[in-house]
């Protein structure tokens, strides 16, 4: 098979399924607001109150946190999307 229409049948399956989960994702309000809500409340909330116990040279909690937290959003959102095409 030529190799240009194995990628465009590849992009073409991609496009299909990531399209898919998009409609999915706006009709479903509580995947939204869950998605949002969850980080800010782990950043805001959790990192201004354990922040405000600890001290560490000049570094803030929340500076500290925020890779940690975008990191379980991405990891979270890609196990809720594999779990809902199984």
């Amino acid at each position: 098979m030529n190799p240009s229409k194995l990628l465009q049948r590849e992009l073409m399956g991609i496009s299909a399924v990531w399209w898919r989960e998009y409609k999915v994702f706006w009709r479903e309000k509580s995947r939204i607001v869950s998605s949002i809500v969850q980080p800010l409340i782990w950043l805001f909330l959790f990192g201004s109150g354990i922040g405000a116990s600890l001290s560490v040279e000049n570094v803030h909690y929340r500076d500290y946190i925020y890779p940690g937290i975008l990191t379980m959003s991405v990891i979270f959102g890609s196990v809720f999307f594999g779990l809902y095409i199984v």
